[in-house]
């Protein structure tokens, strides 16, 4: 047998009670008051102006010993001294009719018109200004209406849906952003390819033809042609696969703990191979199950351990932890994060600024995940690369965050989920 649900002393409904009695009370004594009233003046007016002479009245009926005349009531008759006091006795009567319509409807409007003022006014106001505000594109307010009813309750809702939206367009706001940042980035980093290819387009347009360049620089000259036109078509690749990051659904369950562990084993040693050594330490996970999308989740820790392999002089290592949330920290024995890079390495297009010599041969220092390669001295930029700023990407997809430090050795990446 179902419980009965309890009665909610805060409802709206039990609020009104108290003044549907107030108004059954009045109607039923203002009923009764003009009930009285009416008698005691038509009384007044037949002691005083008035003669009552009985009348009896008969009824014919027809039984079988034929029709007889049988007794059916004795009335009153009022026998005026004047008309005008006979009409006062009929406005009398009709009074009573006349008068509880008005009585009827204050009685309905008063206590509502309080009910609305007390209980229905604010929130509907509160609600009402809410909507025009939104309206005019605003959602810097807030809606708070402090009763528990249902009223309190839609305000609540009504707040529930300001802050997403609110949360949203925040959201959309920094996706705009950081798509301009990531486009000024782009068009910047394009300037050095698109400036190479034109410089030696001239100069074999210029030399060639006047066959005052040997075959060797002739070939040389296509070779850098060829490099940064593959630079160009990985910049168009990767500005790809950063709009179908944006277009990523997160796909949060509770995933095996132990399966994301051997997952990551697997991954890491995979990644770092024998020049590297990985380690991995889950002793602080305390819970079987992890609420998040693995697959998502392995992409970052894939990119981590790739770019601290790059850094690292012997080891990688990973720990993870489920302690305020499921994290990842990857560190290596490497130099370390500058300055600079703390502060800059996840942007988009960034590398960091080598101190020693560098030839054409050697690669950027987040090799696994940037593929634009900084050929010579002269080309090295601001940028790191892709790398971090894609697992910042996907973190912050999942909830989570990415933080950059340095530990006793080396560099420390963590992410959050």
């Amino acid at each position: 047998m179902e419980k009965r649900k309890r009665i909610n002393k805060n409802s709206v409904c039990w609020k009104m009670v108290p003044y549907l009695l107030v108004m059954a009370v009045a109607l039923l004594l203002g009923y009764a008051v003009l009930g009285l009233t009416a008698n005691m003046v038509q009384d007044q007016l037949v002691l005083n102006f008035a003669e009552i002479n009985e009348e009896v009245y008969y009824e014919k009926m027809y039984t079988e010993k034929g029709e007889q005349l049988i007794l059916s009531g004795i009335g009153s008759i009022y026998d005026w001294d004047d008309d005008f006091y006979k009409e006062l006795f009929d406005i009398a009567s009709i009074s009573q009719v006349l008068l509880a319509i008005p009585w009827t409807l204050a009685c309905l409007l008063i206590p509502g018109t309080l009910f609305f003022r007390r209980h229905l006014k604010k929130p509907l106001q509160l609600l009402i200004n809410g909507a025009q505000q939104i309206g005019e594109n605003n959602l810097d307010f807030s809606v708070y209406y402090e009763e528990a009813d249902e009223m309190g309750q839609l305000c609540n809702a009504f707040e529930k849906m300001r802050l997403s939206l609110q949360e949203n367009n925040l959201q959309m706001w920094r996706q705009i952003e950081e798509r301009k940042r990531l486009n000024a980035a782009f068009a910047h980093d394009l300037r050095t390819p698109l400036t190479v290819l034109k410089g030696q387009a001239d100069m074999l347009l210029r030399f060639v033809p006047q066959q005052k360049m040997s075959e060797e620089k002739i070939v040389a000259a296509a070779a850098t042609m060829k490099r940064h036109i593959g630079r160009l078509e990985e910049y168009v690749q990767t500005m790809n696969h950063l709009q179908r990051l944006e277009d990523i659904e997160v796909r949060k369950e509770e995933s095996s703990t132990t399966e994301f562990v051997m997952r990551l084993l697997e991954s890491g040693q995979a990644i770092c191979g024998e020049k590297v050594q990985f380690d991995l330490d889950a002793s602080r996970l305390k819970r079987n199950t992890q609420l998040l999308d693995m697959q998502l989740a392995m992409q970052v820790c894939d990119n981590l351990i790739s770019n601290a392999a790059c850094y690292a002089v012997s080891r990688v290592t990973v720990a993870l932890t489920d302690e305020n949330g499921f994290s990842v920290i990857v560190t290596d024995d490497g130099k370390g994060f500058s300055k600079e890079d703390l502060e800059r390495a996840v942007n988009p297009f960034y590398r960091a600024k080598q101190s020693n010599g560098t030839n054409e041969d050697e690669v950027s220092v987040n090799k696994q995940e940037e593929p634009f390669v900084a050929k010579t001295k002269t080309e090295m930029t601001e940028h790191m690369g892709m790398g971090l700023y894609i697992c910042k990407v996907l973190c912050e997809k999942h909830g989570g965050y990415l933080h950059l430090s340095n530990g006793r050795k080396g560099a420390c990446v963590r992410a959050g989920f």
